[in-house]
């Protein structure tokens, strides 16, 4: 659990099971995670490093997008979970598909997901996959959305990008700091599409931005870097 800010923390990803960043934080009245977890275990994990650091349990939970790593671990928790319509139409076709180890790897075979999913949810799961539940969200927003937890405000926006359309990101307003899912994977950006990825991006201002797969925590000279990275990475 690394400090973002006094009242804003992450969880570290880890690529081995595809786990990404989830992003906690603790407001005055109220908490909330960005994302749920890859897994049960994923999420136990997360719950065991709260009560190590005397944090409380999670108020609200927004899902950031129907990729299965951010948000399996759902049903794990008491919070009153969040997502865009766009993201609960994906989830519950997640739902009616066969998550066993034969499945998904059949699935791989036939080229409906990447090879690298079917492994990283074995890392994850194992064969047996007892530990895949299904809880759908409470509840879902079609634009936008604003979380007052008394002190921080956090304004979660639908966002979309190449890597998945239903995307959102969540802006904190006080501290400044951007969480933003997987809107910078750079699947299928083409540059002008990518140009006004970043221009949006920028335009909330954020002093910190964080990727649910990067354990790196930018300032603003260093997303700039990143940005031009990307872009360099995109018309060679």
């Amino acid at each position: 659990m690394i400090p973002v800010t006094s009242r804003i923390f992450m969880f570290e990803p880890s690529e081995y099971s595809r786990r990404p960043v989830i992003g906690y934080f603790e407001g005055e009245r109220r908490s909330l995670l960005f994302d749920a977890g890859n897994s049960h275990r994923h999420a136990g994990d997360i719950r065991v490093e709260l009560v190590k650091h005397r944090k409380p349990e999670p108020d609200f939970i927004v899902i950031s997008h129907h990729h299965w790593d951010h948000w399996f671990g759902l049903k794990a928790y008491k919070a009153v979970s969040l997502c865009s319509e766009k993201t609960l139409e994906e989830i519950r076709r997640q739902t009616a598909l066969d998550w066993s180890s034969d499945a998904v790897w059949d699935r791989a075979e036939k080229g409906l997901i990447p090879r690298e999913t079917a492994r990283m949810m074995e890392n994850e799961f194992g064969m047996k996959r007892k530990d895949i539940d299904f809880k759908l969200p409470d509840m879902t927003f079609r634009k936008k959305i604003t979380i007052d937890l008394g002190g921080l405000k956090c304004r979660v926006e639908s966002f979309g990008g190449s890597h998945a359309r239903d995307s959102v990101v969540l802006f904190e307003e006080t501290e400044k700091v951007l969480f933003l899912g997987d809107v910078l994977y750079t699947d299928g950006y083409k540059q002008p599409q990518f140009d006004k990825t970043a221009e949006k991006l920028l335009g909330y201002g954020a002093l910190l931005y964080i990727e649910s797969h990067a354990n790196k925590i930018y300032s603003n000279k260093q997303f700039l870097r990143r940005l031009e990275s990307i872009r360099r990475r995109i018309t060679s």
